[in-house]
């Protein structure tokens, strides 16, 4: 994309909590704009802080020394014994459930609002995109704990993109949750689009303020 440079600050089962602190604590690198990407059960995903390095091959606490050993133990050992077990005791944590995830926090997730605040601050557009599990999409509607991030998104005035808009299918995804990369494709051009637009906005102001 010429023009201009994306900065991913995710993690694998990060929530909007740990965006803002991460932001708070590293800065927001001149950025013009900012672009959450978040599912319905990132608005009860807050941080617990329990232990997850070491407990899960997703989390290694370790590096591994050689390549090949990582792809089997983190991927292939995975899937394997998925196909051999009922029940995985130990769930990724970006899994949890296959029919619809949801979590189960007490207070809606402390970090949208900690994003609009320092958005706010700095002058720059928040932008907020609801991805949908798959149980979403073959719905055609989000579930409760996604409704309640549209409410917030209207109720603050938050450029909200809403995925179920758009024409996604099974093929845009490699599991309940994570988009394939035909899915990737997909997003990138609906976040480029919605770019664009804020860069259009962006001259016009410079121009009437001028």
């Amino acid at each position: 994309m010429p023009n201009y440079q994306m900065l991913n600050i995710s993690v694998g089962s990060w929530g909007p909590d740990n965006c803002a602190a991460y932001l708070k604590q590293k800065g927001t690198f001149n950025a013009a704009a900012m672009f959450l990407v978040v599912n319905s059960h990132d608005a009860y995903d807050v941080m617990d802080f329990q232990p997850v390095v070491g407990n899960h091959t997703s989390y290694p606490e370790h590096q591994y020394k050689l390549a090949w050993w990582e792809l089997l133990d983190r991927y292939v050992k995975p899937r394997v014994n998925k196909i051999f077990t009922e029940k995985n005791e130990k769930l990724n944590p970006d899994e949890k459930e296959e029919q619809g995830i949801q979590k189960k926090g007490l207070v809606f997730n402390p970090g949208f609002n900690e994003l609009k605040i320092l958005s706010d601050s700095l002058q720059i557009p928040l932008i907020v995109y609801l991805h949908a599990e798959k149980t979403e999409l073959h719905n055609q509607e989000y579930n409760n704990q996604g409704n309640e991030i549209i409410e917030w998104a209207t109720k603050n005035n938050i450029d909200l993109i809403k995925e179920l808009d758009f024409d996604f299918n099974d093929l845009d995804y490699r599991d309940v949750i994570h988009l394939s990369d035909n899915g990737q494709n997909k997003l990138a051009k609906i976040m480029l689009t919605h770019i664009k637009k804020i860069q259009t906005l962006n001259k016009k102001k410079i121009i009437n303020d001028i």
